[in-house]
């Protein structure tokens, strides 16, 4: 029978030269660690290589440098061998494909479009953030691993339906699916692949592309704000939750806001797009969503809190650092959300992350600026102002928080509004 077996090994620089070492891969996180087997000291990493057999006579072929790019090549080469395996056993041989060398390979693909983006300016000369790069990487790279394919024409619409079962599996929201999916399709129009038209259904009503419901904006209620902001345990989150319902504020543009940003006298804080150079000499590049700057007022009675926590915080530039003293914007505070939440009694005991990981998905942190928006319009600010705090490019965009209010209050003003013409009976004396 023949083997079907592809190893993956790494050229490694020892102190007897260079030989081929064999790796192991682990799964871990985001991407792939590697565990190289062998009891000599390696000096210098080369590139990966992959072996097999024909008969008794080894194979080899360089697949680069990318471990996540390899372990792809390895499988694919597996999935050769099994269907010349196959082929064989039916009396058939396999014709290579002739025009394989102008396919368009995707870990290369991915590589040269991470690239690309990681030297885009947008507006106002501000290059993408690092966090979206990041979830490209994640996104494409994940999309590689669950489909195996190696070249672009390879992709079917069977691939791109059984990304999207995987993501659900893990148990990702309709919503989010369907976000993976916008950013997946930036990739593959790259490679010149058209999702859209591949996932057309068979009549071309519509397509079948991750969809859901966009729903009214639901803003925390004031009794779960106040239970919310009391379970904080750290002065820095109470802070940073009430920073976020204060000002309206996105995660990034409160993460990476600096004392320096707040205009004390004026009482405002102004988000702008900013080059940060840090202590060690770092640099991060901050953008807004828009590109565009900002000023939002600040209640007086949070920003003598501020003022108080400026003064403790002596020394350090930004209002929320990470927790070892860095100076650098702490990030990841959907778990202290999360965490808090569940603390406060807050969580619903029903969805099904809080079933499987204790953590409400009713509970997170956009929808702190919900609450901003849809308190303010509320509270008879109007939508223009509402709109230019939050950064709108549309007033469409901040309309949609302008849901039905069935609070107390908004019974008072509908007796104040209606009631005396209600209790006025017609002329010709009906509805007395």
């Amino acid at each position: 029978m023949a083997n079907t077996t592809v190893s993956l090994l790494r050229y490694c620089k020892t102190a007897s030269g260079w030989r081929r070492m064999r790796v192991s891969t682990i799964r871990k996180g985001r991407g792939w660690n590697e565990e190289i087997k062998g009891s000599q000291s390696i000096i210098e990493k080369g590139e990966y290589q992959l072996r097999w057999f024909t008969g008794s006579k080894p194979k080899f072929k360089g697949v680069g440098d990318d471990l996540s790019a390899a372990v792809i090549a390895r499988d694919h080469q597996a999935s050769i061998l099994e269907l010349e395996k196959a082929a064989k056993a039916a009396g058939r041989s396999l014709v290579p494909d002739a025009g394989a060398k102008s396919q368009i390979a995707l870990a290369k693909a991915k590589d040269e479009f991470i690239k690309r983006k990681e030297t885009t300016v947008r507006r106002g000369g501000v290059p993408l953030c690092k966090k979206t790069i990041d979830a490209y990487e994640f996104i494409i790279g994940e999309f590689l691993m669950v489909t195996k394919r190696v070249y672009a024409d390879q992709i079917l619409d069977q691939d791109l339906l059984d990304y999207f079962t995987f993501l659900r599996e893990r148990g990702l929201e309709e919503r989010t699916v369907s976000n993976y999916y916008q950013s997946l399709s930036t990739f593959l129009r790259y490679c010149k692949v058209d999702s859209r038209a591949m996932l057309k259904k068979e009549d071309g009503s519509e397509d079948l592309r991750p969809d859901y419901d966009d729903p009214e904006p639901e803003p925390y209620t004031r009794e779960e704000v106040e239970k919310f902001l009391a379970a904080c345990d750290r002065e820095q989150d109470y802070l940073f939750f009430s920073f976020l319902l204060n000002t309206g504020a996105r995660e990034l543009e409160a993460t990476h806001c600096e004392f320096s940003d707040i205009n004390w006298g004026a009482g405002y804080v102004h988000f702008k797009n900013k080059t940060i150079t840090l202590s060690g000499g770092e640099r991060i590049v901050f953008r807004t969503k828009t590109g565009k700057s900002r000023r939002v007022p600040v209640e007086p009675g949070f920003l003598e809190k501020l003022k108080a926590w400026h003064k403790k915080s002596a020394g350090r530039r930004f209002l929320f650092p990470q927790d070892n003293g860095a100076d650098k914007p702490r990030t990841h505070y959907i778990d202290v959300c999360k965490r808090v939440a569940r603390d406060a009694g807050l969580t619903c005991g029903t969805c099904i992350t809080c079933l499987s990981k204790k953590r409400c998905e009713r509970w997170f942190l956009h929808k702190w600026r919900a609450t901003y928006a849809t308190w303010s319009l509320q509270g008879g600010i109007d939508i223009k102002t509402v709109s230019k705090r939050l950064g709108h490019t549309k007033i469409e965009m901040t309309a949609k928080y302008l849901g039905e209010d069935r609070t107390e209050g908004a019974l008072l003003k509908l007796s104040h509004v209606f009631g005396a013409s209600g209790s006025t009976p017609l002329a010709n004396g009906a509805g007395a």
